[in-house]
This record gives structure tokens, sequence and C-alpha cells, in this order.
């Protein structure tokens, strides 16, 4: 898809996102709270590993693809494309950093 398409698409669903994207990582934590204050052993080990990836997912996305998406929403920046594959490789990086946290989380439950 070609910068001009992309960035008003881009824009629409970053506005919906953002109002909900902080909600699911935060409230996980209050989950592994309560797991992590109930166990021992293997248990609060992966719990206490699926907080930190929580916390490392909220503190990526504020500092790096924030940041990065006002950018791509405004339209501002000579390298669009660049700031486009950078955005889309967080994004996955954050993708697969909250899931593994959640799985470690699952695991710990049980």
């Amino acid at each position: 898809m070609s910068w001009p398409q992309f960035q008003p698409d881009f824009a629409r669903w970053i506005r919906k996102a953002d109002r909900l994207q902080p909600r699911p990582p935060g409230g996980v934590l209050g989950v592994d709270d309560r797991i992590r204050s109930s166990s021992c052993g293997d248990a609060w080990a992966l719990s206490v590993a699926a907080a930190d990836g929580f916390l490392l997912t909220i503190a990526g996305s504020s500092a790096i693809l924030v940041p990065l998406q006002r950018r791509l929403v405004q339209g501002t920046g000579t390298q669009a494309e660049v700031m486009r594959r950078r955005w889309d490789r967080g994004h996955l990086a954050r993708t697969v950093i909250a899931l593994t946290s959640l799985a470690l989380l699952a695991v710990a439950a049980v």
C-alpha cells in the first residue's frame, strides 16, 4: 500500500486503538499480582517473568512506538516508509512479548 493510502487508514486505526491499548496489560498486571501473591516456586517465577514482559510492553510502547506513530499520523517526516517499517517491526515485537507474557501467566495460574 502506498503512503498516501496508508497514512489516513493508519491514523483512523490508531485513534481507535489508542483509547483501548493501555487497558489489557494494566488489567493483566492486576491478575498477575494476585497469582504472584498466592503462589511460590515456579508459578511465582513465571508470574514475575510475565509481569516484567507486560511492563516491558507498556514501556516500549510509550517510549518508542507512541512517538513514532504520532509522526506517522501527522504525516510528517521525509522518511515515511522507513518509519512505517520501524513501526511494523516494533508492533510485531510488542505483540510477541505480550503474547509470551500472557502464556507465562496462564502457565503460572495452572
